[in-house]
């Protein structure tokens, strides 16, 4: 690195690195940090796009310092290298975002040798720091590296001549910086890739720690985060009988995630034969391929023994003699129930644009849920509350032994108060087992007879009355998903505005058809037309419209008040005699 000429102070002036050693290190506090990094490991998996602030935050608390922060390497539009504040807690907060050069910065040395620097008044060598106006007593700065790539540094700061930095608060900064650096890598969507190269990440702590100790907390956070992570994580040895073919696997280690995505109990050391009724050989063959290849594969999977989709990367763990790979993978049954349930929707939104009438939009939605939800029945009811009736105008069942609902039913006869009141609110219910719903009307009888085992209702209301019900039926008891209800609620919105579109195209259909048999009938010619004034506000033509024969008729010799040389009877002004009757704010009028 090239350093400027002073003639008072040089970079070996501020430099004091060699005192961590000859200061007498503080006490440990093992409890708050091995706390620390425990939140640390769990906040990696679920949520690690807040991790760096929430690192800082720590560096502060456990080395009582009074500025910490995380500077990273950034390339400028022009191609500098320079460190930017990309987190900060303490008194310099306010300076997030602030950048200095790499050639020329306390963090540029700190990477350039990388080991962990102390500063003594920093800002008498490194005069861009005097910009904050805040005395720099002592600065700690270790550099943040991973997969052999220079990433920032991480730094504590002292402000008070009291307080000066030792060995104690190195070792803890470096845990931090490990963490960070992890951190890191899952930001750059490396999250997969950090954990397959573990062995590789181990190798170079060591490396680094250069002591056994260094390699038991290594090991420690390793188990930690594997411990503390969401997604499942095992490593298997393939088994291969006597002509080379697998035929089984054996798990060697596995984190509890392992058992909340599978059920799978005391897996270690048992074969994958042992644990489940029949193994897969697509499997097998997949792991010996992973094995033979050494090349990562990610894939989402189904799992009959599961019934459950995983996504899933699977890493070798060293060579092809070991046989060994490595899994990760997490449950994505939910979001492959969302992306079907879109899927659906889509579907069903395109199914509906041509359809006219409620009979044709139910009959559709009635044979699309048949196949993706596999109801018992798919009513669409209009209610009239008042009258304590409730008509069912399209009635759906898979079994047509079962009785017909179509037609008009008391409101009582299916609910009693409690439920008329939770219905008329326009509130959605899943009811699982109808035989012990509270809202239902505990003198009907015959709730297994009609299959309605468990219910989906949705109420619509209009105006803040109760007008229509769609119900989607099982004829067995049981659990409705989650992602069910919400399909079953976004398709009745779906259902509920194309039927008042539909009932409003019919209303219209209706109003213009009454509309041209009323002026076809007529004796009187007309048409409607549309003013046109001058700059004056006079009147300058009247652009007649084509399409009423009897008008033109009228009119054949000649439009009054046509301009000469004019041939077309649409640009007129209205001759003396002929009435003109104003529209309205469109500025259209009749004249006949």
């Amino acid at each position: 690195m090239q350093l400027p000429q002073t003639d008072t102070v040089t970079l070996e002036d501020i430099l004091i690195t060699e005192e961590l050693s000859r200061r007498n290190p503080r006490a440990e506090n093992l409890l708050k940090e091995n706390q620390a990094l425990h939140a640390l490991a769990r906040q990696l998996v679920n949520q690690p796009q807040t991790m760096l602030q929430s690192i800082v935050g720590m560096a502060l608390d456990l080395c009582c310092a009074q500025s910490a922060g995380v500077s990273l390497l950034e390339m400028t539009p022009t191609g500098e290298e320079v460190f930017c504040a990309h987190v900060l807690a303490g008194a310099l907060e306010q300076y997030v975002g602030g950048t200095t050069k790499r050639d020329f910065s306390p963090c540029g040395v700190c990477l350039e040798r990388g080991t962990p620097v102390l500063y003594s008044y920093p800002e008498r060598y490194f005069t861009d720091l005097q910009a904050a106006n805040i005395p720099i007593v002592e600065a700690l700065i270790l550099p943040l590296i991973a997969d052999n790539h220079a990433l920032g540094t991480i730094w504590i700061l002292s402000h008070d001549e009291q307080r000066h930095f030792d060995c104690e608060d190195v070792r803890v900064m470096s845990s931090l910086a490990d963490f960070t650096a992890a951190a890191l890598l899952l930001e750059g969507r490396q999250t997969h890739q950090l954990l397959a190269a573990n062995s590789r990440l181990e190798a170079e702590i060591i490396e680094r720690k250069r002591a056994e100790i260094a390699w038991r907390e290594s090991e420690e956070k390793y188990h930690t985060l594997l411990n503390s992570m969401d997604e499942a994580f095992c490593s298997i040895e393939v088994l291969y009988d006597e002509d080379g073919q697998p035929v089984d696997h054996q798990i060697l280690e596995a984190n509890p995630a392992l058992e909340k995505h599978t059920g799978l109990t005391d897996a270690r050391g048992r074969l994958a034969s042992e644990l489940l009724l029949e193994v897969e050989q697509s499997w097998n063959d997949l792991l010996a391929r992973i094995v033979a290849i050494g090349e990562s594969e990610r894939l989402e999977q189904h799992s009959p023994a599961f019934d459950r989709w995983f996504d899933i990367e699977i890493l070798r763990l060293g060579d092809e003699t070991l046989r060994r790979v490595a899994v990760l993978f997490r449950d994505i049954t939910d979001r492959k129930h969302t992306e079907a349930n879109l899927a659906f929707l889509a579907e069903m939104s395109a199914d509906f644009t041509p359809l006219l009438s409620i009979e044709e939009i139910m009959e559709r939605v009635g044979k699309r849920l048949a196949d993706f939800l596999n109801p018992s029945r798919c009513n669409f009811s209009v209610v009239d509350e008042e009258a304590n009736r409730i008509e069912c105008i399209y009635a759906w069942r898979r079994d047509d032994s079962m009785p017909n609902l179509f037609g008009t039913h008391r409101i009582s006869a299916f609910l009693n108060e409690e439920g008329r009141r939770h219905y008329a609110a326009g509130k959605l219910s899943a009811i699982n087992d109808t035989r012990t719903n509270p809202m239902l009307n505990p003198t009907f009888e015959m709730w297994d007879e009609l299959g309605f085992g468990s219910i989906v209702d949705a109420p619509f209301l209009k105006d803040g009355r109760w007008k229509f019900l769609l119900t989607i039926a099982r004829s067995e008891a049981g659990e409705w998903r989650e992602d069910e209800v919400e399909l079953i609620r976004e398709l009745a919105e779906r259902i509920y505005i194309r039927i008042e579109r539909a009932r409003a195209e019919e209303t219209l259909r209706v109003s213009e058809e009454k509309y041209r048999a009323l002026f076809n009938s007529m004796d009187e010619a007309y048409a409607v037309v549309e003013v046109i004034r001058d700059k004056e506000g006079s009147l300058e033509r009247l652009p007649l419209p084509r399409g009423e024969p009897r008008f033109h008729e009228a009119h054949r010799d000649g439009v009054p008040g046509r301009p000469n040389g004019d041939p077309d009877p649409r640009h007129a002004k209205p001759a003396v005699g002929e009435d003109v009757w104003s529209g309205g704010s469109d500025g259209r009028s009749v004249t006949h």
